[in-house]
């Protein structure tokens, strides 16, 4: 029956060891959003040598002390500042998802993959609610082969069953909504786009951008706080490309805004190595319009987190800071659920293929 905020509040304190105060980036509107198409478009950069330059002005600043973290923000048109590279970048647009997911299309991924999804545990980072991995894995990795790449060595697969009258229906679901979605990760995330083909040119055959091959997909998924180290190229990778963008410091030929871009992604490298991103929409899927969803994404690391939305898509390097996403509460009435019938958070992306 649902209890209610300030009982929530109540079990919450009890149950919390610690608070940390984080910047919630959603919030963040400027004075005439009201009259424009915004679209809660917002990118986060790290502080450095080659930063942005904001406008001392138009700058608001937020301490964090209880995670040591200070957030300055500004508003710009969207077009300003793309030399730089971000870590995080969120916009709600649902025309990256190329379709809109109902609850009849959820109930028939979950009858193909089971409740729990395709892989059910991670012990680097404990999850709840239905995890699967679409994709080819890493050559090195113990774990089973997943559906999409057949049988392997007649291996079984991570679930022993499943469904395979939903199969190609939860294939065709998965591939319409990540072909749009990696886009974002190819325009914000320019040094990758430019440097994958150059560095890795058997996996680029053809002048193919495509650098984000193995898709997850979710259903109300919680999870715990953790970095994906295992999505950093690696040293040797980072001197290569090192090497090369040095010789392009040399190039009399650059624009301006060129040069910059290099003289940013030598910084990047050097700072945080070349790591692999990860973009992923979600949809908030409910048959009552009336119930609200509150859940989190939450970018410790950075000291920021975006409440997740209907229609909204995230790109971030997930090897350069922790992160997690919280656990869904569903509001109606008055009264708060930690599930609630028939209304589902759908999450899927696509990252760095698992196969080296």
């Amino acid at each position: 029956n649902g209890i209610t905020i300030n009982e929530a509040e109540m079990v919450l304190r009890r149950y919390s060891k610690v608070t940390y105060q984080l910047c919630n980036a959603t919030s963040l509107l400027p004075e005439n959003h009201l009259q424009h198409s915004y679209h809660s478009y917002t990118r986060v950069f790290a502080a450095g040598d080659v930063s942005p330059e904001l406008s001392p002005g138009d700058v608001t600043t937020i301490n964090l002390p209880t995670i040591n973290r200070q957030v300055s923000f500004q508003f710009l048109p969207s077009r300003k500042l793309f030399e730089y590279i971000p870590l995080s970048v969120g916009v709600v647009d649902k025309s990256l998802h190329g379709i809109t997911v109902t609850n009849g299309i959820i109930q028939r991924i979950v009858k193909c993959l089971g409740k729990n999804g395709l892989f059910t545990y991670r012990p680097r980072c404990p999850h709840f609610g239905s995890l699967s991995f679409i994709g080819q894995r890493s050559s090195s990795t113990v774990a089973q082969p997943n559906p999409s790449e057949g049988d392997v060595k007649n291996f079984w697969y991570y679930r022993k069953h499943l469904n395979q009258v939903w199969w190609c229906l939860v294939i065709k679901v998965v591939n319409i909504l990540t072909s749009n979605l990696v886009s974002l990760g190819l325009k914000e995330f320019f040094h990758l786009s430019k440097l994958m083909p150059f560095l890795f040119p058997n996996s680029f055959l053809d002048g193919a951008r495509e650098f984000c091959q193995f898709a997850i997909l979710t259903i109300n998924f919680v999870n715990t706080i953790h970095c994906d180290e295992n999505d950093d190229f690696g040293i040797e990778i980072d001197d290569i490309a090192l090497t090369a963008l040095a010789t392009l410091l040399t190039c009399g030929h650059l624009t301006q805004s060129l040069l910059l871009q290099v003289r940013a992604t030598i910084h990047h490298i050097n700072t945080f190595g070349l790591t692999a991103p990860t973009t992923c929409g979600y949809q908030v899927v409910s048959d009552n319009i009336e119930v609200q969803s509150i859940q989190f994404f939450i970018g410790f690391g950075l000291g920021i987190c975006y409440r997740i939305v209907d229609g909204w898509t995230h790109a971030f390097l997930p090897a350069t800071h922790s992160h997690l996403t919280s656990a869904p509460l569903f509001i109606l009435n008055g009264k708060v659920f930690s599930r609630f019938e028939n209304c589902n958070i759908l999450a899927w992306g696509k990252g760095k293929e698992r196969k080296k």
